[in-house]
């Protein structure tokens, strides 16, 4: 019988699924700020939802760096446009 080879994850693979993660995480606590009526719980919710908005950048920080996860610039046509819509300051 021969033996199969075990699946086997890179560190961008890992790094990828830990942003992913993250992101859902993110969602999830949202969802619980939004639907906590406790005033305490809601500020415990927040501060680990800070707390996971800087884990996320500092795993994004880590990929961008290592070119696992690259961004375009934006046209700053598309930003003034999107500003507009919004209503926020121009930059």
């Amino acid at each position: 019988m021969a033996m199969r080879a075990e699946p086997r994850f890179t560190d961008q693979d890992l790094m990828g699924l830990m942003l992913q993660s993250h992101k859902h995480l993110a969602e999830s606590l949202n969802m619980c700020i939004l639907e906590t009526a406790n005033d305490q719980l809601r500020r415990d919710y927040q501060n680990i939802l800070m707390e996971t908005y800087d884990h996320h950048k500092q795993i994004w920080n880590v990929m961008n760096q290592r070119g696992w996860y690259s961004v375009r610039p934006a046209n700053p046509q598309d930003v003034a446009r999107a500003q507009n819509v919004l209503g926020g300051p121009p930059m």
